[in-house]
Order: structure tokens, then C-alpha cells, then sequence
């Protein structure tokens, strides 16, 4: 059985900003030049981000997501 990656993150060349949501939002997005990462779960999506929360980057929210918000903050 194969995971469908339902979320996903951006970040951006300087490593500073970082867009969050889920995987139609990010696809959609004209995001220019950086790096997507792909996750199976809203957990596995706090788990990738909280390096770059904890560094004070830029993190956006495409997507209405009251759980990630509450972990990332954990």
C-alpha cells in the first residue's frame, strides 16, 4: 500500500521563508526558486518545519491548519 503525501513545505533559496500547507496549495503556488518537501501527515509536516520555526525563519500558511499551529508552538 503506497502513503499519499497529503501535505507539503516550501522553502525558499535563502532558507528563510517557509511556506506551509497542503499539497494541491503548494503545487499551485508560483513558488519560484527553492525546494518542496512532501509529508504523509500533519505530524510529519510539524517535524520537518519546527527546524526552521525554532531559527525564527519566515514560516506562511496557505492552507487553515489550527493543529500544525498549536504543535509547531509545542
Amino acid at each position: 500500500m503506497a502513503v499519499r503525501n497529503r501535505f507539503a513545505y516550501f522553502v525558499d533559496r535563502s532558507g528563510r521563508q517557509v511556506t506551509v500547507g497542503t499539497l494541491e496549495d503548494i503545487e499551485q503556488m508560483d513558488l519560484g526558486r527553492g525546494q518542496i518537501y512532501y509529508c504523509d501527515s500533519e505530524q510529519a509536516l510539524v517535524q520537518g518545519v519546527k527546524e526552521y520555526y525554532h531559527k525564527e525563519c519566515i514560516i506562511t500558511l496557505r492552507s487553515p491548519m489550527d493543529e500544525f499551529k498549536e504543535n509547531l508552538s509545542r
